[in-house]
Formats: C-alpha cells, structure tokens, sequence
C-alpha cells in the first residue's frame, strides 16, 4: 500500500544515507505492507503519517543531522503489532535493525532501536531528545479533540476482535492509569504545554467512562469557577466563555 507522505519521508531518511532507489522501494514496500495488515484498524500507515507529521513540529529539539533517525524510529515503531503483547516493541526494534543493518551506521541503527523501544509504555521513559520526539510524537494521539479520541479507541477496539469485551475494558483502563500515574506522560517542554492537560482529560473521562462514573468535575483555569460536566463533554465558562477544557479537580463522581 502506498502512503504518499510516509513513502516520501522514509525515501528521504533513506536517501541521506545515499541507499539506492531499488532498496529504499524494497524496503518501505516490507515496512507498508505490515501496516497494509487487514487485521490492523489503529496502527496503520495513516497512524505512522500522523506521528510523522506531530514529530516535525519538535525537530527544534533534535540536530538537523538527526532527523532521518526520527522518521525511520517512528515509521518503524509499530512494524510489528499483535494486540496485548508486551513485546511489540521489542519486535518492531528487531525488525528495523534486521532491514536497516546494512544500509546505515551501526550507531544510527542503535539510537532507532532505541527510540523504538522508548514507545514501551509499560516502562518509565527512558532516552534523549530523539526519543522524546518520537514518544511525545506517538502519544499525542492522546490529546486529540474528544471525538477523534473516541474514534481512534473505535479503531483500536476492531484490533482486539479476539479479547472479550471485559478484557479490552480492564486493559484499556490499566493502560491509562499507568499513564496517568506518570510525573509527566510528555517529555518536550513543548508538548508538555501543548498535550498535557488534553491527554489527561482524555484518559481520565475515558476512565470514567467504562468504568460508570458518569460526571467529572472541573475548575476554569480563567476565573477559577467549578463547573460539573458529563464525560467528555467540553466546558464553556459562562463567566468568562473560555472555552477549553478546564483543570479536572475530582474525578469519577
């Protein structure tokens, strides 16, 4: 399957590293063709474009001379998926460094795989600038508008067809706990700012949500007024008519 965007990017990571034309086609044609897998609704190659596309708004924090390692990292980073592995990345991981060994540095080579297993989400994040990007990158999913949100855990729910319904409820809910408990889910000063408080909402009415809470509780971050909404639905101040979502104070009411 051709993605124009992500065929372009990986050419030009590719392409630094003078591969010729016949490898790069090869290559991105094994790498599209395991996100072309009818059973994959989420993690596809419109997934990897939409990495892509948020990574290149932190390229400010990693040397121009490294960007070919982000987009390889993040075309890489979901190669291989089986729903409810813990060893997906480490999978994905070992599949680019089986494709790219022979075209590219053993040292860039190694900072991908790295970046690739700091998409563990099952683990602190450890890792640089490079890895931040991608992490933040692949996270800010997260922080999408409430009914985009929705609809990317739509997706994700058709990839677990064989996990019963309770099964995908109690994953789900673990999975965004563990997030939650982090210091920070985004490591970047800047989209720490600019997904932060989003993701959180997300995950914390998603939460709220299956688990039968019904109503969350918010403070204006304007004018300090509390407001009580139902999941997922966004606040608009009537004081001040700000319109963002507000700081979640208490949850699960």
């Amino acid at each position: 399957m051709m993605n124009s965007f992500v065929y372009e990017k990986v050419s030009e990571a590719l392409a630094s590293y003078d591969v010729p034309d016949y490898a790069v086609f090869a290559l991105y044609n094994r790498l599209s063709g395991q996100y072309s897998n009818p059973s994959r609704f989420f993690h596809t190659l419109e997934h990897i474009e939409f990495v892509l596309k948020r990574a290149e708004l932190e390229f400010e924090h990693v040397e121009p001379d490294k960007w070919p390692l982000a987009y390889l990292a993040i075309a890489y980073h979901d190669v291989v998926y089986t729903p409810g592995s813990a060893l997906n990345e480490k999978r994905s991981a070992n599949f680019a460094v089986s494709e790219l060994q022979d075209f590219l540095p053993v040292s860039d080579v190694e900072r991908i795989a790295q970046a690739i297993l700091a998409t563990d989400y099952g683990r602190p994040f450890v890792g640089d600038s490079l890895c931040a990007v991608v992490v933040d990158a692949d996270l800010s999913s997260l922080a999408r508008p409430w009914k985009q949100f929705c609809a990317d855990r739509k997706k994700i729910k058709l990839e677990f067809k064989d996990f019963s319904e309770e099964e995908f409820v109690q994953g789900t809910v673990a999975f965004f706990k563990k997030l939650l408990e982090r210091p920070r889910i985004f490591q970047l000063p800047t989209t720490f700012k600019r997904y932060e408080f989003l993701a959180r909402h997300n995950m914390t009415c998603t939460i709220a949500e299956l688990e039968s809470k019904g109503v969350c509780e918010y403070v204006c971050q304007q004018c300090a007024r509390v407001a009580i909404a139902k999941v997922g639905d966004p606040i608009e101040c009537e004081k001040c008519g700000f319109d963002m979502f507000a700081t979640l104070t208490n949850t699960h009411k």
